[in-house]
């Protein structure tokens, strides 16, 4: 098999065809924009299609679930942790109720270098790193394979990820029993900005700061929360300078569609 996908724009980057390649033939790589594609070696592929039968974006009913769905709305009781949270911190209530079962967290997070990727959690504090919204491609890495394995333990799995992610995770586990222990939270997608915008950003803050970034957040209510505020807010540190709070240009980048990819439609499925 040539290739995952006919176009770029059938593809969303959710690596589950990565994840559930027998052969290790799929790896995940960055195009020119920084966006993660599949790339097949031709010498490990048996042409099984597994990969393609599994793609959300292909696949009849893109993995959703079927019916009307149900809507909720919540706030957190705690103010600590409604400063702590992008939005109503619905997440760390949902998240607390699984891991005080023995549960896992799975959810976006920094690394050293504020590369975004997905983490897993067992403890509070591992948790909380995962609450502040990161608008990059989240690097999925064998987020997957690693959910597998502790639902095979059983351990009550919580998810959070984008619709696409949620997806190709749905498809990646198809009609496994292990799927009643497993709790899939998707957030509202506004499609994926270039992750190698988001590399050019935080060079350029250095460069303007001096120093290495050193802690970042999106949408900081320092300024109090409202939607004026949470569109630009930008909190950050550098080992070189105190914190510093200020209009995000990355974000308002984001908001105005001007650093999307080419495969952006696909992307917020």
């Amino acid at each position: 098999m040539k290739s995952v996908y006919l176009r770029k724009e059938d593809c969303c980057g959710c690596s589950a065809c990565y994840s559930v390649c027998a052969k290790q033939a799929i790896t995940m790589k960055p195009d020119e924009e920084g966006f993660l594609y599949p790339e097949i070696d031709q010498a490990c592929c048996v042409a099984c299609g597994r990969c393609t039968q599994i793609c959300p974006l292909t696949h009849k009913g893109n993995h959703k679930n079927s019916g009307m769905p149900r809507f909720y709305a919540a706030r957190h009781k705690s103010q600590e942790v409604l400063w702590q949270s992008t939005s109503g911190g619905a997440f760390t209530a949902i998240s607390d109720a699984i891991l005080r079962q023995n549960g896992v967290i799975y959810g976006a997070d920094y690394d050293e270098d504020f590369h975004v990727l997905h983490h897993r959690a067992e403890t509070p504090e591992q948790r909380d790193r995962m609450r502040i919204s990161k608008y990059v491609q989240s690097d999925m890495g064998d987020t997957y394979a690693q959910i597998k394995a502790d639902l095979q333990k059983d351990r009550m799995v919580l998810f959070t990820g984008t619709p696409c992610q949620a997806a190709g995770l749905r498809g990646f586990m198809g009609t496994s029993s292990l799927m009643d222990r497993l709790y899939i939270c998707d957030l509202i997608c506004h499609s994926i900005p270039s992750p190698l915008i988001w590399e050019e950003y935080k060079r350029l803050v250095e460069r303007e700061k001096g120093g290495k970034l050193v802690s970042v957040q999106f949408r900081s209510k320092r300024d109090g929360w409202s939607r004026a505020n949470s569109n630009k807010g930008f909190l950050f540190t550098t080992d070189q300078s105190p914190e510093i709070h200020e209009d995000n240009h990355f974000h308002q980048l984001f908001i105005k569609r001007t650093v999307h990819g080419r495969a952006s439609k696909g992307r917020s499925t």
